[in-house]
């Protein structure tokens, strides 16, 4: 799935793989977050983009966050976690820490 992305969005040099609390139970109640909430989120985060179950490590699910990431840097994978991608590692997990913040308050 991460391979599939790099070579999807040439843009992305990090990408962040990861299963907070709040926000990756958001992908199980398929909600999505509000990141119109505070303006770090406005300004960091854009709207994520939902993508279906799969399961992991499946060409599905590479499949399906590789046409995903084209539409927003976050992705709420459903039953699973987040990935958010930068330009750097730093900018990838800032997104991510800011997003389950948002995910606490919304």
């Amino acid at each position: 799935m991460h391979l599939s992305i790099y070579r999807t969005k040439k843009d992305v040099s990090a990408i962040v793989h990861a299963h907070p609390l709040f926000a990756s139970a958001f992908t199980a109640m398929k909600c999505t977050i509000n990141t119109n909430l505070t303006a770090e989120a406005t300004a960091i985060c854009d709207d994520p983009c939902f993508v279906q179950y799969a399961l992991m490590g499946s060409k599905k699910l590479a499949s399906l966050a590789s046409e995903s990431i084209l539409k927003s840097d976050i992705l709420l994978l459903e039953n699973h976690g987040i990935i958010t991608t930068g330009s750097s590692l730093l900018q990838a997990f800032d997104k991510l820490e800011v997003l389950e913040n948002a995910a606490k308050m919304t």
